[in-house]
């Protein structure tokens, strides 16, 4: 396992793209650029009159990210939480020309029925549809995943964890079409809100299996949920924000994970799963 940490505010979402790593602060006010072994390519500004952090009641707060194809080109999104009318608003990224602009997916006002604070924190890409991460707190205890394939077509699925004495909260999700595959992660923090930071506890990886087949079900619960402070003392008060990957097999992947423990700074982790 690699560990690095970063001057870099508030990491909450990773993406991995033809051997650069592209990180996005909550309140950071650039898209970082790295290399896979973690060193400094570039910065992109979308708040280039903002020193340092971005105010809280300011802020975009994207907390995840995801590559797409669209028009033939791959794109990089990085997704506000919506919980706020301020924190709707997307980055949009084109990988090849190194343009950044602000956009959307959610109109104002726009709810998801069946969820009753939005507090958006995982996204992926499957097929040609957005899955949209929805994070459990004290006075929301449910975890959601949104399917999105339009500004009006969607379905919401929970995602039922095993009842334990801190509660888990999604914080990022990727998928892997190789395997049919979705990778969560999940940290504990104790907050009642979806904007309020809390005491942070344990940080988890877990995974779905055949994630194709599952699409019918009213719920999803993962096929294998690990702690990861039992696999390295690395990860203890580490809140684990976001996954990505960089590489797999049938038989392994190799991830990214990056940490944002609400200092300033943040931690990136390059682990090996084992299927």
């Amino acid at each position: 396992m690699d560990v690095a940490e970063l001057s870099y505010p508030s990491a909450s979402a990773i993406e991995f793209h033809k051997d650069r790593l592209y990180v996005i602060g909550d309140d950071a006010p650039y898209l970082l650029i790295l290399s896979k072994d973690y060193q400094p390519i570039d910065s992109v500004f979308f708040r280039p009159e903002v020193n340092g952090r971005i105010p809280k009641q300011e802020k975009h707060d994207i907390e995840s990210a995801m590559i797409i194809q669209q028009k033939g080109k791959p794109v990089l999104y990085g997704v506000g939480s919506a919980s706020s009318e301020k924190r709707r608003n997307w980055l949009m990224y084109d990988l090849q020309n190194g343009t950044i602009r602000d956009t959307s997916l959610l109109k104002s006002g726009f709810r998801f029925p069946t969820v009753d604070a939005l507090n958006i924190e995982g996204s992926t890409a499957y097929q040609d549809v957005f899955l949209l991460a929805n994070r459990a707190n004290l006075s929301n205890p449910e975890n959601h995943l949104m399917i999105v394939k339009g500004s009006q077509q969607f379905d919401v699925k929970r995602i039922v964890l095993p009842k334990t004495k801190s509660l888990e909260g999604i914080s990022g999700l990727a998928y892997s079409q190789e395997n049919d595959l979705l990778l969560l992660t999940l940290s504990e923090e104790e907050t009642t809100s979806t904007t309020s930071d809390g005491k942070i506890g344990e940080s988890y990886l877990a995974y779905i299996h055949k994630f194709s087949t599952k699409l019918k079900q009213q719920h999803m619960t993962p096929d294998v949920i690990l702690q990861l402070s039992h696999f390295s003392p690395a990860f203890k008060l580490q809140k684990i924000e976001s996954v990505c990957i960089e590489a797999e097999t049938r038989q392994e992947m190799t991830l990214h994970l990056v940490a944002d423990n609400d200092d300033g700074k943040s931690k990136l982790f390059k682990i090996r799963l084992t299927l």
